[in-house]
């Protein structure tokens, strides 16, 4: 046989382990899978006679071994695991008469006589795990977990991105109160000459309203962990002040005054609330395909008209107490208290019912914030605004005349 080198199998050895690790809930254990894996490969079903010196062969071994071993004992992955080290308990105490202490902790070991009620303190991990950690590796490991769970499969991965998506009321609500605090009433160079910290202290008959608002704004701004967002062809730096305390004091007014102009004050908060919108509209565009095969047209809402209940309000805290509620319980059989039994029905319907609630987010056309003696520069919306609000009557002949 030509090996590449003289580590080769333990270095495939120790890749397999690492790939163990991660589809175990309990990483020090996973070694005893590996152990029964190796024993289940010497089963007649997978032995194969020859080299495998084509992709075919090595392509038909890696389908049976997952057909024959994978597939039938990912679920029972716990169970076997805990099998394995009563029977080598088993063993150990056929040279040792004593059994250890950590044993019966580990519920390996039952005597009644010497500790009647160690059956009711089960030897479980729930104060030391994070069960959204256990609850990720268990829908990896899930066999078609995408087609039995398809919302939660897809929202676990991509949560983190999506988590996104609830920081966007705050930005809406704090920039529509801008706009309609300034609009027409400052110019350009005054905007980009003025912080943010100087419009919160000259602020009178609202102070207490908009320290507010900027307040949800500011920690919904710094919460924000995108990388990169676009607005239409534009992909705006994602440059913050370092620390939200300098926000304030080191920001434009004309970074949250939205506008069309060409100096791109405001393009980031753009590129922001068009990226967050396709987000959710990816979510909503997902759930329509998949469950309920574009039967549904979900209702839609202007992203500047948008309340609190209309965003995907999700992530990973929440999906924590939601497990924590009612997503799993102990297992309390005895020697089975280290494992956590999920309920991935619950968790299922709960992201469902959510997804179901939601508007698609319209974003292509944002009200946008008019400087003062930029009307006819910029946009005529304010004499149109006129024209829908008053009653248009003709001018007399006369008067057309002239």
């Amino acid at each position: 046989m030509d090996i590449p080198n003289q580590r080769h199998f333990q270095e495939h050895l120790e890749k397999y382990y690492e790939l163990l690790s991660r589809t175990c809930t309990d990483p020090e254990q996973c070694y005893v899978w590996l152990y029964k894996l190796i024993n289940h490969i010497l089963l007649p079903t997978l032995i194969r006679l020859g080299s495998m010196d084509t992709q075919t062969k090595v392509v038909d071994i890696e389908q049976t071994i997952e057909q024959t071993i994978i597939f039938p004992h990912i679920m029972l992955f716990t169970d076997e695991i805990n099998q394995y080290r009563v029977a080598y308990a088993e063993f150990i105490r056929e040279r040792d008469a004593q059994p250890h202490l950590t044993d019966y902790i580990d519920e390996l070991r039952e005597k009644e006589q010497l500790y009647p009620f160690l059956s009711f303190f089960n030897s479980s991990k729930i104060i030391t795990t994070n069960p959204l950690d256990e609850f990720r590796v268990k829908m990896d490991t899930l066999p078609f977990s995408v087609k039995l769970y398809p919302v939660t499969t897809f929202l676990l991965k991509r949560l983190d991105n999506y988590a996104n998506i609830q920081h966007l009321y705050p930005i809406v609500e704090f920039t529509n109160y801008l706009l309609c605090k300034y609009n027409y009433r400052i110019k350009r160079n005054d905007a980009a000459m003025k912080t943010v910290e100087d419009c919160l202290n000259e602020a009178r008959t609202d102070r207490e309203t908009i320290r507010i608002l900027f307040n949800q704004f500011l920690h919904a701004w710094y919460k924000l962990d995108l990388k990169e967002v676009q607005a239409g062809c534009q992909r705006p730096a994602v440059d913050r002040p370092m620390t939200a305390a300098n926000f304030a004091r080191d920001t434009s007014l004309a970074l949250l005054l939205i506008n069309t102009s060409k100096d791109a004050s405001s393009l980031l908060v753009v590129a922001y609330l068009h990226t967050l919108s396709k987000m959710q509209n990816e979510i909503i565009g997902y759930f329509n395909n998949t469950i309920l095969n574009e039967r549904i047209d979900f209702p839609h809402i202007r992203v500047q008209a948008i309340k609190a209940e209309h965003v995907f309000r999700f992530d990973a805290h929440e999906l924590n107490a939601k497990l924590d509620r009612d997503g799993f319980m102990i297992n309390f059989e005895y020697g089975k208290g280290r494992d956590l039994i999920y309920d991935f029905e619950e968790i299922e319907i709960t992201l469902r019912n959510l997804v179901s609630c939601f508007h698609v987010l319209d974003y292509e056309e944002l009200q946008v914030f008019n400087y003062q003696f930029e009307l006819y520069a910029e946009n005529t919306s304010l004499i149109t605004q006129i024209r829908r609000r008053v009653q248009q009557q003709p001018l007399p002949m006369n008067e057309q005349e002239k």
